[in-house]
């Protein structure tokens, strides 16, 4: 099976990724992992029929083989092996985090809804089933979290959540055994949940989504829920990058505009000063034939004499045209 990249975006957003990732014979995390790496958009919220696309960017030097192989490469840590990512038949050398757990074993009673449901403690790992399916579930849990440290991812518990953290990116997953519900039998009643015997493991945040036993046991996910994870952070990753690029964009558009509006004030302001120094001189020409009438039309006198030698005086102190040549000296 070839594609080039139009022909995969066009089957992405006409039918499901499941089903496109099945048609390509890959896992949905590689194909979402090739589609990030090749620009390649992914309906937002899941696939619906009709939805209003993202237009597809230009892009240059697509092979779909060579892409699909460098998806999954990229998506194998070193030190990864099949083993990797299959559970044991019982726990071997259980994580501290697991041991914490079987520790502190707790039975949940919450509103009388879940009864024999067991539970780690508050702070500990988010983890919940029947009696029957405790092991089961640690065994699981004690697979993935494993594969978390080496990955190098951080794990934290707090209070009934459990997150892993993939570099900044935090995702909260939780390990549950579902159950039905029996609607109460009196009118002030609580509603009944049933263990179902079937586990789930949920991750919430970026990209959520839920795996549970069905015609394959939840086992059979631990590759996928971990790729799933990976490729979740990047896509957020790049998001972030993105958008810190725009804003970044924006403050260098905005110191650009703070410069300019600057430059203009500046400059508006230099001209303002201009048009007053041009005033001024045109005072002092009014002022230069204002003294020559004087002097031709007064008689002269000691007195009079004295007062026309202080008025050019003063006239030549502040006489702009001499200011500005003076300043043309110092520059």
């Amino acid at each position: 099976m070839n594609f080039n990249r139009e022909e995969l975006y066009e089957l992405i957003w006409t039918k499901p990724l499941s089903s496109v990732a099945a048609t390509c014979g890959v896992s949905m995390p590689v194909l979402r992992q090739l589609c990030l790496d090749h620009a390649i958009p992914l309906p937002w919220g899941g696939f619906k029929p009709g939805k209003e696309r993202t237009e597809l960017p230009e892009s240059q030097g697509f092979d779909f083989p060579a892409a699909l192989a460098a998806a999954a490469n990229s998506l194998h840590f070193p030190g990864e092996t099949t083993a990797t990512f299959q559970v044991a038949r019982k726990l071997n050398d259980p994580d501290p985090y697991i041991i914490a757990a079987q520790n502190t074993i707790k039975e949940d009673y919450q509103f009388h809804r879940m009864p024999h449901m067991l539970r780690a403690g508050f702070g500990q790992l988010a983890i919940r089933s029947s009696k029957s399916n405790w092991d089961r579930a640690l065994r699981i849990m004690d697979t993935l979290v494993k594969a978390w440290q080496h990955r190098g991812y951080r794990i934290s518990n707090q209070d009934k959540e459990t997150i892993v953290h993939l570099r900044e990116v935090r995702i909260k997953v939780s390990l549950r055994e579902t159950t039905t519900v029996t609607p109460p039998k009196e009118k002030y009643g609580s509603q009944i949940h049933t263990a179902t015997g079937q586990l789930a493991l949920k991750i919430d945040g970026w990209l959520d989504r839920e795996w549970k036993d069905g015609k394959v046991p939840l086992e059979t996910h631990i590759q996928e829920i971990l790729d799933h994870m990976e490729v979740a952070a990047r896509d957020l990753e790049k998001v972030w990058a993105k958008r810190q690029a725009e804003e970044e964009q924006e403050a260098i558009e905005e110191q650009a505009e703070a410069t300019r509006l600057k430059e203009n004030t500046e400059e508006a302001a230099a001209f303002e000063a201009l048009l007053q120094e041009a005033q001024r001189w045109h005072q002092f020409t009014i002022l230069d034939q204002y003294l020559d009438a004087l002097q031709k039309s007064i008689p002269r006198s000691p007195a009079f004499q004295q007062w026309l030698n202080w008025a050019r005086h003063r006239r030549r102190l502040f006489d702009p045209i001499a200011k500005a040549q003076q300043d043309n000296k110092r520059d």
